[in-house]
């Protein structure tokens, strides 16, 4: 016990100690900053949308080459630009803050495939056969994603000033739609839903106004997905899946570097670049059906499960009143 005593008490002095961990007094932007204050900040997303299984997958060619050899051609989405709004509000005298994001997504991608030497074409998702080579497949391939955050943060710096951290809980919207759209049909996907937000943001100051930041985000969300598909060929069949219950997995990361500016009135302006990485996972259904003659053998064989993702780089601008 006697040598328990010396141990319980430096432990409890750590404990007590104030430059161990202490939280700031003023929010995240200005600490010496008694009153509350807004801030408003805009990011520039140059993002690659992509997606595991089928789901990019636009058609399928069968070729005589070594008797007889099928390729598939999917589509390759490029970088494009996408956008968020945030706005925030640090609580007076207190390292407290709510904030709300909108995070909108929109990537369209073109196909043109011509068949060339093809000796015929088979859809992935309507097991249809079309004989080559004079048939062309023109497809466009269309993800929109909306994500809604409501969050409330509290901030936390280490005695020396140089490394901070922010556990921050909240609300998450998420609407995900996947559409794949052929000149003789569709195939969709749509996913809604709300769920809870944990996360976590990171500083470390590297030299006097240079910080390297981070963000760790994971929301499960509740919500219904739904999904269909209709094939215009020789006759009109519409093939759907009635709305269930899904609990989508969404995790989102970032990395990045900024710079931070403070103004005689104690207004702050922030500029950051890095990069960012989000996977909404088992977030669309996508149909393979069997199509024949109307009212003979038309049936879902199956049900493709498919999670979708987006990485690229980021800028932001934050100013802070």
């Amino acid at each position: 016990m006697k040598k328990l005593l010396p141990i319980l008490s430096s432990l409890i002095s750590i404990g007590l100690t104030p430059s161990v961990f202490a939280h700031q007094s003023c929010g995240l932007y200005a600490c010496n900053k008694q009153a509350g204050h807004p801030y408003l900040g805009l990011t520039g997303f140059y993002v690659k949308p992509s997606e595991t299984g089928v789901g990019q997958v636009s058609d399928s060619w069968q070729y005589a080459i070594n008797g007889s050899t099928a390729f598939s051609k999917p589509f390759n989405p490029s970088h494009d630009v996408e956008g968020e709004i945030i706005l925030g509000y640090n609580l007076p005298c207190s390292a407290d803050n709510i904030e709300a994001r909108y995070f909108h997504l929109d990537n369209h991608t073109h196909a043109l495939n011509e068949p060339t030497d093809a000796t015929s074409f088979g859809s992935v998702f309507f097991n249809l056969s079309v004989p080559g080579p004079t048939f062309v497949s023109d497809a466009n391939l269309v993800y929109k994603l909306d994500q809604v955050d409501l969050k409330f943060g509290r901030t936390y710096r280490e005695g020396s000033g140089k490394f901070s951290f922010k556990p921050t809980v909240g609300l998450r919207y998420a609407k995900l739609d996947h559409q794949l759209l052929f000149l003789i049909g569709k195939v969709k996907s749509h996913f809604s839903g709300f769920g809870p937000i944990f996360g976590v943001d990171s500083s470390y100051n590297l030299w006097k106004c240079f910080n390297f930041v981070g963000n760790f985000e994971y929301s499960p969300i509740v919500g219904k997905i739904n999904s269909g598909s209709q094939l215009r060929f020789s006759t009109n069949e519409i093939f759907t899946s009635p709305k269930l219950d899904r609990i989508v997995h969404n995790v989102k990361g970032n990395l990045g570097l900024n710079y931070r500016y403070t103004f005689c009135n104690e207004s702050t302006a922030t500029i950051e670049g890095g990069y960012q990485v989000g996977e909404y996972i088992n977030a669309m259904d996508l149909i393979l059906a069997q199509s024949g003659a109307l009212g003979a053998g038309q049936k879902i064989n199956d049900i493709a499960t498919n999670s979708f993702s987006y990485r690229g780089p980021y800028v932001n601008v934050t100013v802070a009143l």
